[in-house]
C-alpha cells in the first residue's frame, strides 16, 4: 500500500509539472549530464552567416532548375502571378503619335521581305556583271566539218579519247 501511495504522489507531481511549465525546475546535486554539442563526435555547428549563405545557394539552385526546365520544355504552361503587372509604353495615352511610324507586324514583315528580295536581285545583277567582265571575248569559234567519218578522222585526237558511234549507223 505504501508503494501505491508513493506512485500516486509521483504521478501527481508529474501532472503538476506538466500543467504548469512556468514553475521552477528542481535540480539535485547528484544529477549529471553530458554535453552533446561539445563532444568529439558531435557534428560541426554552422554559424548564422553560413546558414544564410547555404539557404541563398539552395534558393538560387532551385531557381536555376526551374529556368532549365522551362527552357527545355517550352510546351509547359506559363505561370502568371496575380501581382505581376506591365505597362505598354506604345499604346498609352501620353505616347507621342506619328501615323507614319505605326506599322502593323504583318506590314513590317512584308516590308522586310521586299527589301531582302531587292537586295538579292541587286546582288545577282552585280554578280552577273562581274562574270561578264571577267569572261574573255570570243574571237574565233571552232567547228568540226560535218563531211563524214573521213574528215573527222583527220582531226588529231588524244590516245585516251573515247569514240562514240551512233547506233543508227551501225544497223
Amino acid at each position: 500500500r505504501a508503494q501505491v501511495l508513493a506512485d500516486a504522489a509521483d504521478l501527481k507531481k508529474m501532472a503538476v509539472l506538466y500543467a504548469h511549465p512556468e514553475l521552477p525546475v528542481e535540480v539535485s546535486s547528484i544529477a549529471t549530464a553530458r554535453c552533446y554539442f561539445q563532444r568529439a563526435s558531435a557534428p560541426e555547428q554552422e554559424s548564422l552567416e553560413e546558414m544564410e549563405e547555404r539557404a541563398q545557394v539552395l534558393a538560387d539552385a532551385a531557381d536555376l532548375k526551374k529556368m532549365a526546365v522551362l527552357y527545355a520544355h517550352p510546351e509547359l504552361p506559363v505561370e502568371v502571378s496575380a501581382v505581376a503587372t506591365a505597362r505598354c509604353y506604345f499604346d498609352r495615352a501620353s505616347a507621342p503619335y506619328d501615323a507614319e511610324q505605326i506599322i502593323s507586324t504583318s506590314a513590317y514583315c512584308a516590308k522586310l521581305e521586299e527589301e531582302k528580295q531587292q537586295k538579292e536581285a541587286k546582288s545577282l545583277e552585280q554578280q552577273m556583271e562581274r562574270l561578264e567582265a571577267l569572261a574573255p571575248a570570243a574571237t574565233k569559234v571552232k567547228t568540226v566539218p560535218a563531211a563524214g567519218p573521213e574528215a573527222a578522222a583527220a582531226i588529231p585526237r588524244s590516245a585516251s579519247q573515247v569514240h562514240l558511234f551512233d547506233l543508227q549507223d551501225a544497223a
